[in-house]
């Protein structure tokens, strides 16, 4: 399916945040998600409430990066609502041949460069704005921290989906005051990830997350 890119502007969008939502369900996850990675696809109706979110905040600019990107959601996402260079980011190399293959699909290939990087080694260049759902933290202490980190050093504006619980936002909060970063609270869902790995025992795990925007000034 080829779709036309979205122009953000202050005449509206080209796409509507359901139609964006519909795009990105055609999107695969994982063909073999690594439970050390966390790899659980993002929803698409998160990843579209995000882009929309930046878009009508005026956070969408020339550059955009999805951190730990998986199979490509929120890259696409930035790409079809116009974003003219975007960052494809991942640790899995095997993953980010489906994401081409899935941004292909859509048309929007010449738009995201595929990089396979290990975040945990910090950045490679300037990200732009930077979107991330990042591992929770839960196989491996403090990656979604990690993440945040390397995404302070590259980036002037940063939307990050995080397991909510009042510590956390309070760690947060304290990271992000001591990089120079202001954090706002964008709002606070109920997520839902399928059964995926041999040790998980419920058809579905539910728990709440909180979209943060953390941005200098």
């Amino acid at each position: 399916m080829m779709i036309k890119q979205a122009d953000p502007s202050l005449e509206g969008f080209s796409i509507t945040k359901k139609d964006l939502e519909r795009i990105l369900e055609e999107i695969p996850g994982f063909r073999k998600p690594k439970i050390f990675l966390e790899q659980y696809p993002t929803p698409s109706w998160l990843v579209a409430e995000i882009v929309f979110t930046a878009a009508l905040k005026g956070d969408l600019g020339k550059r955009a990066s999805d951190l730990g990107c998986g199979t490509g959601r929120i890259a696409a996402a930035l790409a079809i609502m116009g974003v003219d260079e975007v960052l494809c980011i991942d640790i899995s190399c095997e993953d980010l041949v489906d994401a081409k293959k899935n941004l292909s699909k859509l048309g929007i290939s010449d738009r995201v460069e595929i990089i396979c990087w290990d975040l945990f080694q910090g950045s490679l260049r300037s990200f732009g704005l930077a979107v991330m759902n990042p591992p929770f933290g839960v196989h491996r202490r403090g990656s979604d921290l990690a993440f945040l980190r390397t995404a302070m050093r590259a980036s002037n504006t940063i939307y990050s989906i995080h397991k909510y619980n009042e510590e956390s936002l309070k760690l947060i909060r304290k990271i992000s005051s001591q990089e120079g970063f202001n954090t706002e609270v964008l709002g606070i869902y109920n997520m839902e990830i399928p059964a995926m790995f041999e040790s998980h025992r419920r058809r579905i795990y539910r728990f709440p997350v909180m979209l943060l925007r953390l941005y200098k000034g």
